[in-house]
């Protein structure tokens, strides 16, 4: 599959894609809660459940690897095999290489897409007798979702200890601390000396009669 002759050098709109390409060209929807959503799910149907399809787009881009996955999801629906996601960006042949195990491709590109790299892939593709399904656009209207975004780690806290204030007791505290004092005092024993003692105060007594 070749481009038209434009003069155009970057990509501008679906329209020019799609006239560029003669290939059927897939946008996200707009105001949509998953824009990806619905377009995967009408190319989806459209693919042969026996073939494997393989993902050629920036795979450094966020809404890149947003449509990456709601395309495998769509794609799981009718039962085929999840995109291998390759990245564009790639020296041309090791993007072949991988293209290699599998006959038919998907392409997203953004816009502002060099259209003569574009032309070399399509080109090389068609040698190499790989089938392009069909075309995404990407326009950067997608805003990246939160697994796209990586979360900053968590900052330690750390909690340094504080004094203990106690209060003061209050009077109706302090008078039945003391009651308890008083009630917790050990009580005197009797001894055996004790008793001896006694006996010999009672034996003078006597004697001094």
């Amino acid at each position: 599959m070749l481009l038209r002759e434009t003069r155009a050098r970057t990509l501008d709109s679906p329209t020019q894609l799609a006239d560029l390409t003669a290939l059927p060209v897939w946008s996200a929807e707009e105001g949509a809660p998953e824009p990806w959503l619905a377009p995967t799910r009408m190319l989806a149907m459209a693919i042969d459940r026996d073939h494997w399809v393989d993902l050629i787009t920036d795979a450094s881009d966020a809404e890149s690897r947003q449509l990456h996955r709601v395309l495998s999801r769509s794609l799981a629906e009718t039962r085929v095999p999840t995109p291998r996601l390759i990245d564009i960006y790639q020296p041309l042949a090791s993007l072949l290489d991988e293209v290699r195990p599998s006959r038919h491709v998907l392409i997203a590109v953004r816009k502002g897409h060099d259209l003569k790299e574009l032309h070399a892939l399509l080109n090389e593709l068609a040698i190499i007798n790989r089938e392009v399904n069909g075309m995404l656009y990407l326009d950067g209207t997608v805003t990246a979702g939160a697994e796209d975004l990586a979360e900053p780690a968590p900052v330690a806290q750390v909690i340094e200890p504080t004094d203990e204030v106690v209060a003061d007791p209050s009077p109706e505290e302090t008078a039945i601390l003391r009651k308890v004092e008083v009630s917790s005092e050990p009580t005197p024993k009797k001894t055996s000396d004790n008793k001896a003692s006694k006996k010999n105060d009672s034996t003078d007594s006597k004697d001094k009669k």
